[in-house]
């Protein structure tokens, strides 16, 4: 499980596949072209292995998720 508090991340080259589930709060991805998609709890997404952009924490927030590998390639 990941907590979080509001604030921002730069994501350059993410490592590995990420299937997550919002439980509590709002989160938003932003890609290198500017789209941007926001989730809240309930919802699920995906995260590819190689996304470059920002994570945007828009409020305290939870969510369950599984990592997917390769890792320590």
């Amino acid at each position: 499980m990941w907590e979080g508090s509001t604030g921002t991340l730069r994501l350059p080259d993410y490592p590995y596949d990420e299937v997550c589930v919002m439980l509590e709060g709002r989160v938003a991805l932003v890609d290198e072209d500017g789209r941007r998609r926001e989730f809240g709890a309930g919802e699920a997404f995906f995260v590819p292995r190689g996304f470059s952009g920002v994570w945007e924490t828009l409020e305290p927030s939870r969510k369950v998720f599984v990592a997917l590998g390769p890792f320590g390639a």
